[in-house]
């Protein structure tokens, strides 16, 4: 599930967390204008979620979070887009359409195959969802979901280590940070 801490049973297994990062195509950055630091996303198109307007416990997804957070808050890009889907939002990205705010897990193959970049690094947001393991108390108890949940547990501890994040501890009470 992928939901923040507190809206969890004990019983959840916490995997890894999330943060939000700008990547963008190498090409882009290559042929574009510099961007060397926040203010040159002006220069950019600049892709988000659309969910981030639309649904409030989504509006972390925003760039204008992200903005404020940066002390960038009367930043204005090229354009914006915004699409539904965060696959959409990495293929935006992809093929050099602007600078996607991107969540890190999900764009991390992209980010080590060098098909994106994360250009602006050391300014990366912290997402309030965290990825979490959830089984029911009968299901625990067989042994093809124990074996699933123990390759579940060993992928999201490489996960972990590919997003930089020190190993979690394993229940809801713990913080949701890296």
């Amino acid at each position: 599930r992928y939901a923040p801490v507190g809206a969890v049973p004990s019983t959840a297994v916490r995997l890894f967390g999330e943060q939000l990062t700008p990547v963008a195509s190498p090409w882009l950055i290559r042929s574009g204008p510099p961007l060397r630091k926040g203010a040159d996303l002006a220069n950019f198109a600049l892709i988000e979620a659309s969910d981030g307007h639309r649904t409030q416990s989504l509006q972390f997804l925003a760039w204008r979070r992200w903005l404020d957070a940066y002390q960038l808050q009367t930043l204005e890009p090229k354009r914006w887009l915004y699409f539904n889907y965060a696959h959409q939002i990495a293929q935006a990205a992809l093929t050099g359409q602007g600078v996607a705010l991107a969540r890190v897990p999900l764009v991390a193959d992209s980010l080590a195959s060098g098909d994106l970049v994360e250009v602006l690094p050391g300014m990366r947001m912290d997402s309030p969802l965290v990825y979490w393991l959830m089984v029911g108390p009968r299901a625990a108890e067989r042994p093809e979901i124990v074996a699933f949940c123990q390759w579940l547990q060993a992928q999201a501890a490489i996960t972990r280590v590919a997003l930089g994040e020190a190993d979690a501890p394993a229940g809801p009470s713990a913080s949701s940070g890296t």
